[in-house]
Formats: C-alpha cells, sequence, structure tokens
C-alpha cells in the first residue's frame, strides 16, 4: 500500500514539472526567427532613394534643369525665386493667356502668350516643376508649373509665414473653369469662364474655330469688370474694346465703346474724339456667349 501511494506521489510530481516546463517555454514563429539581414529597413530605404534619385528633376514625364534668379535687393528685402526649367523643348497649350519663361538675356521670369514662346534656350526656357520665391530667405510665394502655366495648388505667404492667398489652377486655367470645347475629342478650345468659390471670377476668353481670340476680358464676383476686347470672326485682328466698371458693385456704370476697327485694321471710332459716349449693346456679346 505504501508503495501505491510512493508511486502515486512521483507521477504527481513528473506532471507538475512537465506543465511548468510548458508554461515558460517560449515558441518562436518562422516570421521571428533572426536573419542575417541585420536592418532590413534599410536596404528598403536605400530602394526608394534609388527610385527617387532616378526621377530626380522630372515632372509629369517631362525632363528638367534647376534654376535661379539672381538676388534682387530692394531697402531691406532680398528677392530670389528659384524653378525648373525644361530640359527639352516643347511646345506650350496655345489656349494659354500667359505662359511663363524665363529669358535667358534679362535673367528674369516673365509672360508671354504660347505664340510668342520659341524654341531657342539661348533665349527663353520654358518653366515647368516647381516655383519658390523668397524675401529675406522667408517662402512667400509656392506653386508649379506644367509646361510654362500654372498648375495645381498656389500660395502666398506674408513674411511670417502666415497663408495669406491660395489658389488652385489646372494647366494654366482655374481648377473650376467651365470650358467648352468645338470638338468631341475636346482639343480646339471654344470657350474658358473662369470660375472661383463658386462665381465667375477672373480671366475669360472665347476663341474662334480657328484658334484665334474672339473675346477677352475680366469677371469678379459673377460680374463683367475692367476692359473687354472683342476680336473679328476668324482673324487675329482688333474689333471693338469696351470699358465696364472697375468695381462690380457699380451697378450704376453703363458699358461703353472705347474704341473700334473694322476688318482691314482701320480705326472707326475712338471715345476720345466723341461727344457723346456710345454705349455698349450687351445683347450683341451674350449672344455671342450663347452659341453652342
Amino acid at each position: 500500500m505504501r508503495i501505491a501511494f510512493v508511486a502515486i506521489g512521483f507521477l504527481f510530481l513528473f506532471f507538475v514539472s512537465n506543465a511548468q516546463d510548458k508554461k515558460h517555454k517560449i515558441f518562436i514563429s518562422e516570421d521571428a526567427k533572426p536573419t542575417l539581414d541585420l536592418n532590413p529597413e534599410e536596404e528598403e530605404e536605400e530602394e526608394d532613394r534609388k527610385k527617387k534619385k532616378r526621377k530626380k528633376k522630372t515632372f509629369y514625364g517631362y525632363k528638367t534643369k534647376k534654376a535661379f534668379t539672381p538676388p534682387i535687393t530692394r531697402g531691406r528685402k532680398t528677392i530670389l525665386e528659384t524653378f525648373y526649367v525644361l530640359k527639352h523643348f516643347e511646345q506650350p497649350d496655345p489656349y494659354v493667356k500667359e505662359i511663363y519663361y524665363y529669358d535667358v538675356a534679362r535673367k528674369k521670369i516673365k509672360t508671354a502668350r504660347a505664340n510668342k514662346i520659341v524654341n531657342d534656350p539661348k533665349v527663353m526656357r520654358v518653366l515647368h516643376g516647381p516655383y519658390n520665391r523668397y524675401v529675406n530667405k522667408a517662402a512667400v510665394e509656392t506653386g508649379i508649373f506644367y509646361l510654362g502655366a500654372r498648375h495645381g495648388r498656389w500660395e502666398m505667404f506674408n513674411l511670417d509665414s502666415a497663408l495669406v492667398d491660395k489658389q488652385l489652377y489646372y494647366k494654366g486655367w482655374p481648377q473650376e473653369s467651365e470650358i467648352r470645347y468645338y470638338d468631341l475629342e475636346q482639343t480646339q478650345v471654344k470657350e474658358v469662364v473662369p470660375v472661383k468659390w463658386g462665381d465667375k471670377s477672373g480671366d475669360y476668353v472665347y476663341f474662334n474655330e480657328n484658334g484665334s481670340l474672339r473675346i477677352t476680358g475680366k469677371y469678379a464676383n459673377d460680374i463683367k469688370v475692367g476692359k473687354w476686347r472683342l476680336y473679328h470672326a476668324n482673324i487675329q485682328k482688333r474689333h471693338m474694346e469696351i470699358q465696364y466698371a472697375e468695381n462690380p458693385y457699380d451697378y450704376d456704370h453703363q458699358p461703353i465703346v472705347l474704341r473700334e476697327w473694322d476688318r482691314e485694321g482701320k480705326q472707326v471710332y475712338d471715345y476720345r474724339k466723341s461727344e457723346e459716349p456710345r454705349y455698349f449693346d450687351e445683347d450683341v456679346l451674350e449672344k455671342l456667349q450663347a452659341k453652342k
């Protein structure tokens, strides 16, 4: 009997000991086993750096070169601009009103219509890629260019780095702009209505079917403002200059004709030589804008 109790005691101790060993045993999964790669993340970071290096100075598929304007000192302010220019010439969009380029001789950034941009790197270089303007080393304007046109988000700051304005563009047009085309393929722009924060605001353009200008002007808060210009149909010649109120809330102002030219370019009217102002018939413009 005593021998039986002793045997049972030994068996009890054996199972308790085995259970404790299992409790404290550490299991290592295949994923957690140590390898010879002491820092796998470093290898991944190196691969990312290589990829970024291959794409350096390439924006939207176009290779560029980094450039800057010589620092200009005005009183206590030193102004500097950094930007990128196309490495190989690409023709800007002919419909965009302002194309930004670097004037090589004058060493400054200027604007021109697309048909004035020439493929001569000794004369001008089209801007393409990030742009920054600094005043006393503080960034006061940042944005990006696409083949000379403003693109994406543009931001303006004061010298304390506080945001004072922001604008969104898409390849030269305000991002919310309403664009109409002559063709289904959307290659021939007919009209661009600038829209900002839901209202017509900014530069308005209307083109002839051959790409020449027909109407240019500005909107502010859905109202025509400033000087509008009409061109003759299908030829790039001035037809009429119309003056709207500079203030969109000047409801008493009536648009007047400043000057008019015939299709041969001969001036047939000048308000400075007229005794009475010649008011412009808005129906003429509205009918033209309403054409589909």
